[in-house]
């Protein structure tokens, strides 16, 4: 499990996040609706690098296989999102479990405590990219260096 310790940020500093980043054009979290909600966490997965980009070709397979597809579409597209959320939010050490009913039928409460894991997991892993900044460029320094100096033992030889 990833252990690290976050603020709790309040609902004015998730909505300066959201669009500050420009992760959603939309930022009314008093009252999320379902598809509100899906679309936050479905953009901030895919900012952290935890989701792909939906793939609406494995959508259309999926639903291929079903009597009466036309039931399951919003269900289809849910699902994956569910699980991804699930087993990050997990990861994340957060104090409530993500079920799926916060997904489809969510309470601002709920979407307040996930999306503030989600967002404190960013901010964690942007502080931790920082910190590595400088280390980076001297490797990179170093490789430079190597390489200057094979292609000087080359000429000489």
């Amino acid at each position: 499990m990833f252990e690290f310790e976050y603020p709790r940020l309040s609902r004015s500093e998730i909505v300066q996040f959201l669009s500050e980043t420009q992760i959603i054009p939309d930022h009314h979290l008093a009252d999320p609706s379902a598809d509100f909600i899906s679309d936050v966490y479905a953009q901030l997965l895919v900012y952290l690098d935890f989701f792909p980009e939906e793939d609406g070709q494995i959508q259309f397979s999926a639903l291929e296989l079903l009597e009466n597809p036309d039931f399951h579409v919003e269900s289809v597209r849910k699902v994956p999102l569910f699980f991804q959320l699930r087993d990050v939010i997990a990861y994340l050490g957060c104090p409530k479990k993500f079920i799926f009913k916060d997904l489809v039928k969510p309470n601002a409460e709920c979407a307040e405590v996930f999306v503030n894991a989600l967002l404190n997991f960013y901010l964690h892993k942007d502080n931790k990219m920082d910190l590595l900044g400088p280390i980076i460029e001297g490797l990179n320094l170093l490789d430079e260096q190597r390489s200057e100096r094979e292609n000087k033992i080359a000429q000489l030889t």
